[in-house]
């Protein structure tokens, strides 16, 4: 998982690996911290376009795919 962690942040993991406790109990709460706004884009998108502008499932999720994939 400190793997993941570190592609989201963008931390080097074998440097990281060699740090502190401290440092990789950090980066953690930063890719934690990066997630929460990015699952309220992700609802807020997919809800908009299904009750708001009465899209079909799939162009809601249609809308979130780009958001996916540039995390």
């Amino acid at each position: 998982m400190l793997k993941f962690y570190c592609f989201i942040t963008g931390d080097d993991y074998k440097l990281l690996m060699t740090d502190t406790p401290e440092s990789k109990k950090k980066v953690s709460a930063l890719a934690t911290v990066i997630f929460i706004p990015v699952i309220i884009w992700i609802v807020t998108g997919y809800l908009m376009v299904e009750t708001v502008l009465r899209g079909s499932f799939a162009s809601a999720i249609m809308v979130d795919i780009p958001v996916i994939m540039c995390q």
